[in-house]
């Protein structure tokens, strides 16, 4: 994932990620050895979904390494059992088909969908009432908010961007305007591509919120939000799952 989250979902009948167990290494490592403990024993498939190209590469290349009878697999546009209306769906983030194939599971039948997915970057898509991935938008997350300001300017500092409470919006120092800015941006632009959005579809879409960020942005976005933390690690199970299926 985008954060370097690594999963290993349980293999039991109607198990999900919830009910699995989820390891967050840094995406910059080349050490999977932690994953040894989820994986002893017989053979098992890996499948392994991305953004961060290297990042990917490097487990894939640890696992077959490490684990040469296992199946290891990156998952791509092909692997998603979701219908893309956009101009080059293969190029799109995987991590966001994948969380569409999520919502696609998880909203009633009739509703279309819109996935707030809040993490270094925000993407904010749309899934229509036959469950066709419609495209989105996105934007910079809170942590490159911050990272930015601080590369491009001269004196202004790199914040922490562990939000917790939301801040006033009058920033009595400058990390303190920093940090206002980073939060109202941030909260201002997922209400404003949402109530646009919404009133592109039919009926009123069910409203996820998934991502790093998505649990204290649950506590201030107006709006019926579904909260799923383990989205695109749903997407993951369901994609391996259907992959199973007789064609």
């Amino acid at each position: 994932t985008r954060d370097g989250s690594v999963a290993a979902p349980e293999q039991s009948d109607g198990a999900d990620c919830a009910r699995g167990e989820i390891l967050r290494l840094p995406v910059t490592t080349s050490d999977f050895s932690p994953l040894m403990s989820l994986a002893m024993g017989e053979a098992v498939r890996w499948w392994i979904a991305s953004v961060h190209r290297p990042a990917a590469q490097r487990l894939a290349d640890w696992l077959r390494k490490h684990r040469p009878a296992d199946e290891v697999h990156l998952v791509t546009f092909g692997d998603v059992p979701i219908v893309a209306s956009v101009r080059f769906p293969e190029r799109v983030g995987i991590d966001r088909l994948l969380s569409a194939a999520a919502a696609n599971q998880l909203r009633a039948p009739a509703r279309p969908a819109i996935v707030v997915d809040a993490g270094s970057a925000v993407t904010v898509d749309a899934v229509d009432a036959d469950g066709t991935f419609l495209g989105g938008a996105i934007f910079p997350g809170a942590s490159l908010m911050a990272k930015s300001l601080a590369v491009h300017t001269d004196q202004l500092p790199l914040i922490a961007t562990e939000i917790v409470n939301a801040p006033s919006s009058i920033g009595k120092a400058t990390d303190e305007a920093i940090a206002a800015g980073v939060c109202w941006a941030l909260l201002g632009g997922i209400r404003e591509i949402v109530e646009r959005t919404s009133q592109s579809l039919s009926p009123t879409p069910e409203l996820f919120l998934t991502g790093g960020d998505a649990v204290w942005l649950n506590e201030h976005l107006a709006g019926d939000y579904r909260y799923v933390p383990d989205l695109v690690l749903r997407g993951v199970l369901h994609a391996a799952r259907r992959a199973d299926q007789p064609a």
